[in-house]
């Protein structure tokens, strides 16, 4: 995909993004690419990965990737992040994630890691199985900062386009613009 990395698998995909996790050839770095599919994306698919590329840059934290670079494939974009290991919580097995107490622990993980964020007035804003990665210890990391929003940079308005309606189960009620409610920390619990 990109010649510096050295493609390892496929995470997830969406109609809009790949995730795959990667080696950078020059120093053997595990890194996650976030590709978008389509050859000639939409302005806004690039916008959303530049805001994304931007918002990485700063903010910082346990459970926050690092953000290598913006690559360019041809008219495509890509996002290449540290790869925080582990696997997204949706594609654990059950047997991996059974158990109140396992519940309790991740639970309590992924509130430290979103606390931090909104310390630095951050709203993740994509919250999905798919976004938030666990690896062997448990330790919980945040993937997908693609409709974060910060001070500075309100998070996007989610659209009833199809992307919007894929995304909907694990969208607030306030980032719809169905409620007259700002879009705070609260809308990632």
């Amino acid at each position: 995909m990109l010649r510096d990395y050295d493609t390892l698998e496929e995470i997830t995909r969406t109609p809009w993004t790949t995730l795959l996790r990667a080696e950078r050839r020059r120093d053997r770095l595990p890194v996650l690419i976030k590709a978008l599919v389509a050859d000639s994306p939409a302005r806004g698919d690039v916008d959303a990965l530049e805001r994304e590329f931007e918002i990485l840059h700063r903010i910082h934290g346990r459970g926050v990737p690092t953000a290598h670079e913006l690559a360019r494939l041809g008219t495509r974009r890509a996002l290449v992040l540290s790869d925080p290991g582990g696997m997204p919580l949706g594609a654990l097995p059950p047997s991996r994630r059974a158990g109140a107490a396992w519940s309790l622990r991740l639970g309590i993980e992924l509130l430290t890691v979103l606390a931090d964020l909104h310390a630095q007035e951050l709203v993740c804003g994509s919250l999905t199985p798919w976004s938030v990665f666990v690896d062997a210890r448990n330790q919980v990391s945040l993937v997908d900062f693609g409709a974060a929003g910060t001070t500075a940079m309100p998070p996007p308005p989610v659209t009833l386009t199809p992307r919007g309606r894929a995304m909907l189960p694990y969208v607030s009620p306030e980032q719809t613009g169905r409620m007259n409610r700002d879009v705070d920390y609260r809308s990632d619990y």
